[in-house]
């Protein structure tokens, strides 16, 4: 599966009062995250990904992405396997003219389904095991 959320955030935003955009995600795991920065942006648009009340990229607390003509690419292993299955970016834009949008795509794999595994397969299709 993969997510592609593409948040424009208009000048004039600061930190203090960020754009605040839910990325809507199913269960499974990330396991790629690409942050697209155009051309342009001379690193004045900010983002930060949280789950909840916890940001989780980048780690640490003070952290953000910002820059610019760049995709910002990282192999993931993190689960989303209690709903709701969804991560908040906050953007902030430091430009005073214009309004810039970072491209969001999150790589998935879906959560397994109850039965989906090949032996529960077997076993329905023969009638036997399981409940």
């Amino acid at each position: 599966m993969i997510f592609v959320y593409a948040i424009t955030t208009p000048a004039n935003t600061p930190a203090s009062a960020p754009l605040i955009t839910t990325l809507l995600l199913d269960a499974g795991t990330i396991t790629r995250i690409d942050l697209q920065f155009p051309l342009g942006v001379s690193a004045v648009a900010h983002i930060q990904l949280s789950q909840g009340l916890n940001q989780v990229f980048p780690t640490n607390p003070d952290g953000a992405f910002a820059t610019s003509n760049e995709t910002i690419t990282w192999n993931e292993d993190y689960d989303l396997d209690q709903p709701p299955y969804r991560l908040t970016a906050t953007t902030w834009n430091t430009s005073s003219t214009y309004s810039h949008t970072i491209t969001v795509r999150i790589v998935m794999t879906p959560a397994a389904q109850p039965g989906s595994d090949l032996k529960s397969q077997i076993e329905s299709l023969l009638g036997v095991g399981g409940a």
